[in-house]
């Protein structure tokens, strides 16, 4: 899960899988590249991209910053009550952001 500059398996490296055909089978390796990535935090920031796209932009940034999933599990901790009224999505992001970094 996860994608070329956001994989979710806890290396942020950017991954892709190299496929070639070897001996009628395919073979795959997985091929890991440093990049700049203070540039896209930097950006998130510049561009006004976290300020203006809501709360969930934060968990975006979030995901980015540890390469691990969390819009999935902060969804199935508060989507009962955001849907239900019972707390702002702005409110849930901040409680879930500050409980995990406790």
């Amino acid at each position: 899960m996860g994608s070329v500059g956001s994989p979710f398996d806890g290396d942020a490296r950017a991954c892709y899988a190299q496929l070639t055909w070897e001996e009628h089978s395919w073979r795959a390796k997985i091929i890991r590249l440093e990049y700049a990535r203070e540039i896209t935090v930097r950006d998130y920031i510049r561009t006004g991209f976290l300020d203006g796209a809501g709360a969930l932009a934060y968990m975006m940034l979030l995901e980015f910053q540890q390469a691990s999933a969390h819009i999935h599990h902060f969804f199935r901790q508060y989507e009962g009550s955001i849907l239900a009224s019972e707390i702002k999505l702005k409110d849930a992001v901040e409680e879930y952001l500050r409980r995990i970094s406790e």
